[in-house]
């Protein structure tokens, strides 16, 4: 494999603004009614290169505190020994 191919670990340390988030439609009780349910995945534009958006869970966040604009942290916790990216709220954002 040519070398401007090779694999480079890059752990981006971040703090940016939610863009996207991911929302399902479910059934209302009520013909012709959905309601928006969070689900905890987000796509946020890092601070330090705008038009990068890097999508990950936000971990320790109610879902009524979850919404585009909200400024939230990158943080990194251990799963089955892997680390795995989580955006965590700002406080006082």
């Amino acid at each position: 494999m040519p070398d401007r191919f090779a694999s480079v670990e890059i752990r981006p340390d971040g703090v940016g603004r939610f863009r996207i988030l991911q929302a399902e439609r479910l059934d209302h009780p009520q013909p012709g009614q959905f309601r928006q349910v969070f689900r905890g995945l987000v796509a946020v534009e890092l601070d330090e290169q705008p038009g990068l958006r890097f999508t990950a869970t936000v971990a320790g966040a109610d879902n009524d505190n979850v919404r585009i604009g909200r400024r939230a942290r990158l943080d990194w916790i251990e799963r089955d020994d892997v680390p795995v990216p989580v955006w965590r709220l700002e406080e006082g954002a």
